[in-house]
């Protein structure tokens, strides 16, 4: 859990929440040994431990890669609405 706090670096208190929020609630569905985070989240957390400037923008999805799609459980569509995906 504490390294998923680590990522909500430079959000509103809300915003930090619902980051912490649907992070904690894709763990159950994902193999996390290959699971990485990718997108706007990563770029806003690496930037800001550097000391760059990001703008502050709502947090309203969650890019994640996995080393391959078996690793993400069929019960991940329970809990989420995937856009789309990438092989």
């Amino acid at each position: 859990m504490s390294r998923i706090v680590e990522l909500n670096l430079g959000f509103p208190e809300q915003e930090a929440q619902k980051a912490v929020g649907v992070l904690t609630k894709l763990i159950p569905h994902v193999s996390q040994e290959n699971l990485v985070i990718v997108g706007g989240l990563a770029r806003r957390h690496h930037l800001l431990r550097r000391g760059v400037e990001f703008p502050q923008r709502p947090f309203n999805d969650l890019d994640v890669m996995v080393k391959d799609p078996s690793e993400l459980k069929p019960s991940v569509t329970d809990d989420f609405l995937l856009y789309h995906y990438h092989l």
